[in-house]
């Protein structure tokens, strides 16, 4: 419902605003909508899906149409508004919490379990050596052992050399077990695990401004287009009413 009344907003602001579908936007329509029913994999899959959600084509059309009424109304805002360093920055401090919820930073050290030139796994014993030198480093680390020392001396990881401070990682960008260790430690403890590739000993990073800027700058985006909407709405006087009967009827 939440959904539902925020692309229709979209829709009815931007068109009270003068926004209007060129060809080449209703196209872009039509391919959004391709690509979506693509996905459900043929038109039973489609009808399917319609089905056990409560909605109907119409419904799939208004949101399609919405993504590209909110893509000609971000680029009317970034028209009218210059997003500054200053603004970006501004808007990361105030948002931290967000930013370091969905973006992630983190060092490792790889002790591998697979060969790098084959990624076939290794045999048994030198898979059971490697556990045994990855929990040796973990607790060298956890007695005060520089961690970065024994990084640049034991990893295994073949992007340590383009990336020695650090990945910086949003959801589903790592491998599942890489990534859970990570959120299950606050900022500059340790987390062990083992994935496909190995034994893992992960530093979590806190984030930085330059660490999180694409995530930021988009973050803030949406901000003036919310803001932007909100204010058609209020000039437009448009309301958005709820059918308390299908509510229920869906309910």
């Amino acid at each position: 419902m939440d959904n539902a009344v925020k692309n229709a907003l979209y829709i009815e602001t931007a068109k009270a605003a003068g926004i209007t579908l060129t060809d080449s936007d209703k196209q872009e329509v039509s391919a959004i909508k391709d690509e979506f029913k693509s996905v459900k994999g043929s038109d039973s899959g489609y009808q399917k899906f319609l089905k056990e959600n409560k909605i109907d084509d119409k419904f799939i059309e208004l949101m399609c149409e919405s993504s590209v009424y909110y893509r000609k109304i971000g680029e009317m805002v970034m028209k009218d508004t210059a997003m500054t360093e200053e603004m970006m920055k501004e808007h990361f401090e105030e948002n931290k919490w967000l930013f370091e919820t969905n973006v992630r930073k983190a060092k490792h050290i790889l002790i591998a379990t697979i060969d790098p030139e084959t990624m076939q796994p290794k045999s048994q014993e030198e898979q059971e050596d490697a556990s045994i030198l990855a929990k040796g480093l973990f607790d060298r680390i956890q007695s005060g052992e520089d961690f970065d020392k024994l990084m640049h001396q034991y990893s295994e990881d073949p992007g340590l050399a383009d990336s020695p401070d650090g990945y910086v990682f949003g959801s589903g960008e790592m491998v599942a077990e890489f990534e859970e260790a990570t959120d299950s430690v606050g900022f500059n403890q340790l987390a062990f695990c083992k994935s496909d590739f190995g034994f893992h000993i992960i530093k979590r990073l806190p984030i930085t401004y330059e660490d999180a800027q694409d995530e930021v700058s988009y973050d803030l985006l949406r901000s003036l287009i919310e803001n932007r909407v909100e204010q058609w709405q209020k000039e437009y006087s448009i309301e958005v009413t709820r059918d308390e009967q299908m509510y229920l009827e869906i309910k």
